[in-house]
Parts: structure tokens; sequence; C-alpha cells
């Protein structure tokens, strides 16, 4: 019985430090992008995290697109093909058109204070939230089946 309940115990430790080495994945590539827009552009960017919304919103709507009307069905790495595609295009597309709204202006003026940027920036990223909420919804989103589910099992997670 003792081992029984250590044995669940190691893999809910399992997934969960699993869980924790993808979200430290992705805190550390918006760490990143912070620092890569800021040593390049001198500017702080807070619109990043919805750069990424905007690529994950474009890469759901294209492959639900898909889905509906039988694109690629039962070939799930060309609907994930196309996915990364639109993700690629969708948070690309927001980053350059934010950059020319937020950050173009105030780089043509030589003494621009580093606070304007990052109130352009919130702004942009303020804007952006609210433009989802009004056409996508203020609910969770499920990202559609791309390829079948297989259950993997990793040291008991």
């Amino acid at each position: 019985m003792l081992i029984e309940r250590m044995g669940s115990h190691m893999d809910n430790f399992v997934q969960q430090l699993i869980n924790g080495l993808t979200l430290g994945c992705i805190y550390g590539l918006l760490a990143l992008s912070y620092t890569l827009i800021f040593g390049v552009l001198r500017v702080i960017n807070f619109a990043i995290g919805e750069t990424l919304m905007l690529g994950a919103f474009s890469t759901i709507g294209i492959v639900k697109l898909c889905s509906m009307f039988g694109i690629f069905q039962g070939m799930g790495l060309g609907l994930f093909a196309i996915g990364l595609g639109a993700a690629l295009l969708g948070g690309g597309g927001f980053a350059l058109l934010t950059e020319m709204v937020a950050f173009r202006v105030l780089r043509r003026k030589r003494d621009t204070p580093l606070l304007l940027g990052l109130i352009s920036s919130l702004g942009v990223a303020i804007t952006a939230q609210n433009l989802i909420l009004v056409f996508v919804d203020s609910g969770n989103v499920s990202f559609p089946d791309v390829v079948p589910r297989q259950q993997l099992t990793l040291f008991g997670a």
C-alpha cells in the first residue's frame, strides 16, 4: 500500500516537473524577446505577450477553417505546417505593425524619452487585447486536434 502511494506521488512529481519545464521554456522565450527588442530598439515592448496571443489565435483560426472545409484531412503534419505558417504570419505581422505604429514614429525623434515607447507599446497591447475580446471571445478557446491523440507515458507521468 505504501509503495503504491509513493508511486502515485512520484508520477505526480514527474508530471509537475514536465509542466514546470514547459512553462519555464515559454517564460524564457518571453524574457529573451524582451531582451532582444530592448537591445536592438532601446524600447521596452509590453505588447510581446499580445504578439504571442495573436500568433496563437491565427493558428487556431486557420486550423479550424482547414478542418471545417476538409483541407489536409487526415494529414496532421500538413495542417501543422499551415498552422505554424499562420502563427508566424499573425505574430510577425502584429510585431511589424507594432513597430511601425508605436516605435518608428518615436525613433525618428532624437530626444524621445524611453517612457514614451513603453506607454506606446502598452497602448498597442491594450488595443490588441480588446480586439480579441470583441472579435473572438472572452472565454476559453480550445485548440483543434491536428494530429491524433496518443498517450505518451514517461516515467509514469
